[in-house]
């Protein structure tokens, strides 16, 4: 017993300062995309607003605890955009641009929206958006994130909608 609580506190120790540094924020995603192409890793962005409780739910309870875990990093890069924020962001094709251009030009509106993009920006998978049911929210990431891998591993994507112009 006493080996088994030793461990925990170790491995709390290890995981709680990392998910406690939060979400890395889209910055350069050109960058992204080299890392996504060259390991075949989608690119998961969350989209968030501040005002939102629901997002902060879906970071603390699923994407924080995701993005701490080294199994989920060799899985999918993610990153967070904030959908009111006039920050400068580099897009997947180099273009500067802002969150919240960057949101508008991949249509959305609601939060927390999560969409799952290859190395040029394409849609995977379709996006979760909302939360919908709490208690399935998990599984459905989980399976979005598997789909979207298998897509990659396929070399399959789905086509780019109009609104968002893919070099």
């Amino acid at each position: 017993m006493r080996r088994h609580v030793c461990a925990s506190i170790l491995f709390l120790s290890l995981v709680v300062p990392l998910a406690a540094a939060g979400l890395p924020t889209a910055r350069n995603l050109q960058a992204d995309a080299r890392q996504a192409a060259r390991e075949r890793l989608p690119v998961l962005m969350f989209f968030y607003a501040n005002s939102c409780a629901y997002c902060k739910e879906v970071e603390n309870l699923y994407l924080e605890p995701m993005y701490a875990d080294a199994v989920y990093r060799k899985k999918v890069i993610i990153r967070e955009v904030n959908i009111g924020s006039k920050r400068a962001l580099r897009d997947f094709s180099g273009r500067m641009t802002s969150d919240v251009a960057f949101a508008r030009r991949y249509g959305v509106s609601l939060t927390p929206t999560i969409k799952l993009l290859d190395a040029h920006g394409r849609e995977l998978v379709p996006p979760l958006v909302g939360v919908g049911n709490p208690d399935f929210y998990g599984s459905y990431l989980d399976a979005a994130i598997a789909a979207a891998g298998n897509k990659l591993h396929e070399g399959a994507t789905l086509r780019p909608a109009a609104f968002v112009r893919v070099p």
